[in-house]
């Protein structure tokens, strides 16, 4: 995987945790919920942004470039 494929794979990762952690202080508790559903979200793109560089070699081609080809 490119060094640009795993940087975009990084910076969700780092969403998530961050929405993780914003949902363990989160106040009301509604609040956490949304913040744990946005980390979901983000979990769940870095997860499909590495199955699809997987599928697609190594040449780290992620985000709009799949329209352009």
């Amino acid at each position: 995987m490119s060094e640009g494929a795993l940087s975009k794979v990084e910076l969700y990762l780092e969403a998530a945790k961050r929405y993780s952690e914003l949902a363990k202080q989160a106040e009301p508790s509604y609040l956490a919920e949304v913040y744990s559903k946005i980390a979901a979200q983000y979990l769940s793109i870095a997860e499909d942004l590495l199955k699809w560089a997987d599928r697609h070699g190594e040449d780290g081609r992620i985000g709009t470039d799949w329209m352009n080809s």
